[in-house]
């Protein structure tokens, strides 16, 4: 009779059997509650119970709720068991009964017993159960109370960082979602946690369905969070996003990832508002902070996803931009506003006017990586400005006048920059305002050393992209006279300028052939006295001459003989110059030397090696200079370098043994193509 009441379809008379059972167990002892519950269990086993399997759940629910201590032990050990057929959509209904428990702390206590076997039914099962399983885990979820919460979030974290089961994580996601969408507790104690498992599932997970789970918990955590409260957590949030686009190899960020939950996943609308927060009203360490991360999901994420977010980023960024900030802070912004025109492409049209005024100012900020920022932005604005006279014009004139020598060098770095990416010739006009600026400061005997390196640059590029075949020949005439002059800072800026001249990358085609010819002829004329050169800055030049020659004639198809015949003068060179010019050169020339089917000599390549480790060198520059003399690719394998490590042998090879040794991984991890931007 008790069987049949207590799975009885009408509430009232359930409750009473519920209470006759409890009244027996006060009287007779456990087995009045033991017996009962367990009869139940075994129904809801049962295969045929689906269709009746409700009734059970009633009547557990009911036994559950008037004796949790005596019956909850019961129903944990039955259900949780997996049946060898697998796991029954009534078992997974039945863990749920949990939620009928009173007492919190013992409700909170038992949910680690309850949720991860919900998780892992729902991983395992058809489309049928994890609907089930998601509908049982958020019974449960909806009962938390407020001391519950860090209990809570705990399995929810670990279904989301599951890294078997995409399934699991998927679950888990969706739960997260279903709970900030309608809990009315506080969540700040666990956002932290909550954050950093969600902002990996969301933006990169390997399974698309589990992907769009985690952003749809994203939006829901954010919405149900104020953006000042959320603005506390911009360092969690851009370390995780960091931690996705960082190439666990190199540890440096990998600049062509894309994160899918930005580009396919509408990912910068949960994501851009917070980072706005800080950007806009917090301090200094925080407006930094935000204009990072702002940068980091602008560099990877498609143009198509951030078309509709543009104006939204770069309005609050141009505002401030102009604000009394720390020197940090405003390169921060001014790198996220490149990072804008690099991917934003024409879609910042309307902001042009606004931005090439924002640069320009900054080319006069006290702050050197400000202005260095702002002149390599102007080389990106370029590109899709309707008129850019003005902006050469103006900057050949602060390039000619300005009274403060930093600012004037960062004049000379933008007027390069533009003058690389402009899509046009200067007019002839233009050029000889700019030839007026450049060539006194570029081969003058009262300048700088650094005002020379800063000018040599742009006025090759005027050689190569912006003048007439016949002007270019009266510049290198001038050059050519310099270089075979007496005055050590003439011949430095000669040099330089021709190096820059001599080029070939990006934005930088190779020349006519009779401008090719001029240049070449030029350089290798100049480069066995530059390379023994008794003053410092002239036989540095003559390293980054030799490297730029080196790259023309690789691409216009000469023989590297001639090169070669310099190497034992440019490895004497190579190591007393400046060690990360050097290190850089001998990249270059390497690369260079190997599309052309030549090798590097052991004695070059020794001598570079020996700089790699010393002071001032980046160990990645270093790197992809040894693995360009080897002439490995990236995805060679170790015995693969260490093959082409072999092919140098004796005395001379020891340092660049020594070096690339201890390194063969690394070195398999560059290209070595020499399609790589001026660094010199």
């Amino acid at each position: 009779a008790i069987q049949q009441a207590i799975i009885d379809d009408v509430e009232s008379v359930r409750s009473s059997a519920s209470l006759v059972v409890a009244l027996l167990y006060n009287a007779v002892g456990p087995r009045a509650t033991s017996d009962i519950v367990t009869w139940l269990l075994a129904q809801l086993m049962e295969s045929d119970v689906e269709e009746h399997g409700h009734l059970f759940l009633n009547g557990l629910e009911q036994l559950v709720a008037k004796q949790p201590g005596a019956v909850l032990p019961l129903v944990l050990k039955q259900l949780s068991k997996k049946p060898e057929d697998g796991w029954t959509v009534t078992q997974v209904r039945g863990l749920s009964v949990l939620s009928v428990v009173p007492d919190g702390h013992t409700f909170h206590r038992h949910l680690s017993d309850t949720l991860p076997i919900i998780f892992a039914a729902a991983a395992e099962g058809d489309e049928e159960l994890q609907a089930v399983a998601l509908e049982s885990a958020g019974r449960l979820v909806a009962r938390v109370e407020q001391h519950g919460l860090p209990l809570l979030a705990e399995e929810l974290v670990k279904a989301v960082k599951d890294d078997e089961s995409a399934s699991k994580r998927a679950v888990g996601a969706r739960l997260m979602d279903q709970f900030f969408e309608n809990t009315s507790l506080d969540v700040v104690p666990v956002l932290q946690d909550v954050l950093r498992a969600i902002l990996p599932v969301a933006l990169a997970d390997e399974d698309e369905e589990t992907m769009a789970a985690g952003m749809k918990a994203l939006n829901s955590i954010v919405k149900k969070c104020s953006k000042e409260v959320l603005g506390s957590y911009l360092g969690d949030i851009r370390s995780s996003v960091l931690a996705l686009i960082t190439d666990p190899n190199t540890g440096k960020i990998d600049e062509g990832k894309l994160l899918p939950g930005l580009c396919n996943h509408n990912g910068l609308e949960p994501l851009y508002p917070i980072y706005q927060q800080g950007l806009m009203h917090g301090s200094a360490e925080a407006r930094e902070l935000a204009a990072k991360g702002m940068g980091e999901l602008v560099d990877h994420t498609t143009e198509a996803a951030l078309k509709p977010y543009v104006v939204k980023i770069t309005g609050p960024l141009l505002r401030i931009v102009g604000d009394r900030f720390p020197g940090t802070v405003k390169k921060a912004i001014v790198e996220t506003l490149r990072s804008l025109l690099i991917r934003g492409g024409v879609t910042l049209k309307p902001f042009l006017p606004q931005l090439q005024t924002t640069y320009v100012k900054c080319l006069s900020d006290p702050t050197d990586a400000v202005r260095q920022k702002a002149a390599e932005s102007l080389g990106i604005l370029v590109r899709i400005a309707a008129r850019t006279e003005p902006l050469i014009n103006e900057l050949a004139k602060e390039v000619g006048t300005n009274a403060d020598p930093a600012v004037r060098l960062s004049m000379s770095v933008a007027l390069g920059e533009v003058l690389l990416n402009v899509p046009q010739p200067a007019s002839e006009a233009a050029q000889d305002k700019i030839l007026e600026a450049l060539e006194p400061k570029a081969m003058g005997d009262d300048t700088e050393a650094n005002e020379r390196r800063a000018n040599a640059w742009p006025l090759g590029i005027t050689i190569r992209r912006h003048l007439s075949a016949e002007r270019a020949e009266q510049v290198l005439q001038s050059i050519g006279d310099n270089l075979s002059g007496s005055d050590d800072p003439c011949r430095h800026g000669a040099a330089l300028s021709l190096a820059a001249a001599c080029w070939v990358g990006p934005q930088m085609p190779l020349p006519e052939q009779a401008l090719a010819a001029s240049l070449q002829a030029l350089a290798l004329k100049a480069l066995p006295e530059l390379l023994k050169d008794s003053d410092p800055d002239c036989r540095t030049a003559g390293v980054v001459l030799a490297a730029a020659v080196a790259r023309l004639r690789a691409g216009t198809g000469q023989p590297f003989a001639k090169l070669t015949d310099c190497e034992a003068d440019m490895a004497a060179a190579v190591a007393v110059v400046p060690a990360y010019v050097a290190v850089r050169a001998m990249r270059h020339f390497a690369a260079a030397a190997a599309a052309s089917g030549a090798k590097v000599g052991a004695k070059l390549a020794s001598a570079a090696a020996a700089r790699c480790t010393q002071a001032g060198v980046d160990a990645q520059d270093a790197e992809r200079a040894v693995a360009a003399i080897l002439n490995v690719g990236r995805g060679a394998g170790e015995a693969q370098v260490k093959a082409a490590l072999d092919k140098y042998t004796g005395a001379d090879a020891k340092a660049l043994q020594d070096y690339a040794s201890k390194r063969l991984g690394r070195l398999a991890l560059h290209p070595a193509d020499g399609d790589f931007a001026w660094d010199l």
